[in-house]
């Protein structure tokens, strides 16, 4: 494991088994990111930075983490939803872990595997319904491309909270209620990318939703965000959007979706097999619809499978089902498919939460009334 990789787990680990000395390494650095950030959020604040608006309607998925809360599955919902009311959506998304960058010179291109695994997994769940994700560091460019050649609706900025260069028409921020809200440290010491009163900067309709997490946990986390003043100070509404299993599937035997959760993973032990930025929530999530766990298999977030994982992966299971995530299954399938006797008890979970689509379907319908 290379001195990069192993710093990082060790700062990750910090984040959610804080240490004295640990948190005492941390606390220049941390120091120096915000400064940092103060003086990048001053420069948006007197107009150093100034942001580009497009004419296409704009909503912007992200959050104050680093990550985990379930961006992947809300912008894919989000879609699906503003689709079924006769959007055409084109989601714009950096593609983060990609192995290769699209030329975007020309035409649009949209989003294949090489071009990082969310990406490709929110183009599979969205073409059919006539999506189209849109992959590059530069989205504006990728938004005028758009705008020239496929003609939008409406555009999906994924994980844009940061990316303040494109003006939105929304913000909607995911809040992970297994992260510590109250008196949360800032990057390294912490996983937050910004304070909580960031929320605060725009005058926009901005709106929280608390994804992941227990139904307890979701309700703390809501009073707690209520209590900050975010709804009655700052006008930003605070609601739950919980992420929960949907889908069941045997991709390597057979891939029709089952619902609810197969018998014979509840009657079982089994092992959880992920590679997020929240693999703990992954695993509670399962254990919270009645799956027991013999093992829990974690790995970096957007971690690059090896067929020596593999190996390690199906040594370690003995022949217990293996449990993971569509995400992962990207990265996974290609080797397995490769394998000369690929083990049949791998099950892939979709999850998807549950939008407050009133809000969306409102907004929406204001917006094509006033035009």
């Amino acid at each position: 494991m290379c001195v990069f990789t192993t710093i990082r787990h060790w700062v990750t680990r910090q984040h959610t088994h804080p240490t004295r000395w640990g948190q005492w390494l941390l606390a220049l650095p941390a120091l120096g990111y915000r400064i940092g950030l103060w003086c990048w959020q001053w420069a948006w604040r007197v107009g150093v930075l100034r942001q580009t608006c497009l004419a296409t309607p704009t909503i912007s998925v992200g959050n104050l983490t680093t990550g985990g809360t379930g961006k992947t599955p809300v912008v894919i919902a989000l879609a699906k939803h503003l689709a079924s009311l006769g959007a055409t959506v084109v989601v714009l998304s950096r593609g983060y872990g990609a192995t290769e960058t699209p030329n975007m010179d020309g035409l649009p291109i949209p989003s294949h595997p090489h071009h990082g695994d969310e990406p490709w997994l929110i183009q599979q769940a969205i073409a059919p319904l006539g999506g189209t994700v849109l992959v590059g560091p530069n989205r504006i460019h990728n938004a005028r491309l758009a705008e020239t050649h496929l003609h939008p609706d409406v555009f999906i900025l994924d994980d844009g909270f940061q990316h303040q260069t494109l003006g939105r028409d929304v913000d909607i921020i995911l809040v992970d209620s297994t992260t510590p809200i109250a008196h949360a440290a800032l990057l390294p010491a912490g996983p937050y990318r910004e304070p909580l009163s960031s929320l605060s900067r725009n005058v926009r309709p901005t709106w929280c939703w608390v994804t992941k997490g227990t139904a307890p946990q979701q309700q703390a986390a809501m009073h707690y965000l209520q209590q900050q003043g975010l709804q009655h100070h700052w006008g930003r509404a605070v609601t739950t959007a919980p992420i929960q299993p949907t889908e069941w599937q045997q991709p390597l035997t057979d891939n029709t979706p089952v619902q609810p959760i197969p018998e014979g993973l509840a009657q079982q032990p089994c092992v959880a097999l992920s590679g997020l930025a929240n693999n703990a929530a992954f695993a509670t999530m399962l254990q919270a619809h009645g799956i027991t766990l013999a093992h829990t298999l974690t790995y970096t977030d957007h971690h690059p499978y090896t067929a020596g994982d593999i190996a390690t992966i199906v040594a370690t299971a003995d022949g217990l089902p293996i449990i993971t995530t569509q995400k992962d299954w990207v990265k996974l399938a290609p080797h397995l498919a490769q394998a000369a006797t690929p083990p049949t008890q791998w099950w892939v979970v979709t999850i998807a939460p549950q939008l407050p689509v009133d809000a969306i379907t409102q907004w929406w319908h204001n917006r094509a009334n006033k035009h």
